[in-house]
């Protein structure tokens, strides 16, 4: 689009001095001794000069509005690209902690396997709520994954609440 407006700029220098030249030359016809219809040449090539004058600047502002539309496109590009990116790094974390809430999971599952009586209940009751937690971000992380990029920082803060329940899960 930069070339486009670089190019323009020429054409309409190109045109305006060829206005130009065709001016000159109808001014040096009328100041030849036979000067009937010299002064209407003149004045014609002075409205052709004038009018490719204006069609130059139009062009350039058309050339240079474009490059300006480009400029915005691809700076929303670069932007949704970065954006895609912090999301795609978010959902891969997200999936790394659910990924260590079954480890965990799998380990309480264990130790229930040997546990009895009283043991055995508190450790039943920890993996049915860490398996809820699990269960909920899990659910968050699918909702933030449908949404748009432009909605997803939104859904970000519902899936953070759920993490940081299921680390505190895990931690404790």
């Amino acid at each position: 689009e930069q070339q486009e407006t670089v190019e323009a700029r020429q054409d309409a220098a190109d045109a305006v001095a060829e206005e130009e030249r065709e001016t000159e030359q109808a001014r040096h016809e009328v100041l030849k001794p036979d000067t009937s219809g010299n002064a209407d040449n003149v004045r014609e090539e002075q409205r052709e000069t004038e009018e490719a004058k204006q069609q130059g600047r139009e062009k350039v502002q058309e050339a240079e509005a474009e490059t300006q539309q480009a400029i915005e496109e691809r700076e929303n590009m670069e932007n949704e690209l970065e954006v895609h990116e912090e999301r795609k790094a978010y959902v891969s974390r997200i999936e790394s902690a659910l990924k260590t809430a079954d480890k965990r999971l799998e380990e309480l599952e264990e130790q229930y396997d040997e546990a009895e009586g009283d043991q055995a209940k508190q450790l039943e009751t920890q993996i049915s709520e860490l398996e809820q937690q699990r269960d909920k971000l899990s659910d968050e992380l699918e909702a933030l994954k449908d949404k748009e990029l432009t909605e997803w920082t939104q859904a970000r803060d519902e899936v953070n609440a759920e993490l940081d329940a299921l680390q505190k899960m895990l931690n404790s």
